[in-house]
């Protein structure tokens, strides 16, 4: 009757914490949840379900795209053409909610390489709580 599975109950955390997390409204935001997901490390991907499985990287290559690339991450968010329209509307949300009150991050996210623009994407701190909140209600 324990309300966890059992992979949980292994893991050494205080659960009655966790539970306030999994039973909270912001479950029915999909958005949400897969920013969760991603910032946690459990996405789903190809790369991922093959490193829980211990199969090779060869393996884990996008069936969005069928480019041959490793479905992680770091091909989903900058790479992967299936996913180039709604990225393309996130870079556009994400840019305006950097705004103009710190060029510097602005310039540094278009200018980035694709690694840091996970980062950004995936909620790394900016310096400023402001913008932190609207580039993660953007994304």
């Amino acid at each position: 009757s324990f309300p966890f599975p059992l992979e949980m109950q292994s893991l050494d955390l205080d659960l009655s914490k966790v539970s306030f997390f999994l039973s909270t409204p912001w479950q029915d935001n999909a958005g949400t949840l897969l920013k969760f997901k991603a910032r946690t490390g459990v996405h789903g991907t190809a790369s991922h379900i093959a490193r829980i499985h211990c199969l090779p990287t060869v393996d884990a290559c996008c069936c969005l795209c069928c480019s041959g690339a490793v479905e992680d991450l770091h091909h989903l968010l900058p790479h992967c053409r299936h996913t180039a329209v709604h990225r393309d509307v996130m870079m556009r949300k994400v840019g305006i909610a950097q705004g103009s009150s710190n060029p510097q991050n602005r310039m540094a996210f278009e200018d980035g390489n694709d690694r840091h623009k996970v980062k950004v994407l995936l909620g790394m701190p900016s310096g400023s709580k402001l913008e932190d909140a609207r580039i993660d209600r953007a994304v």
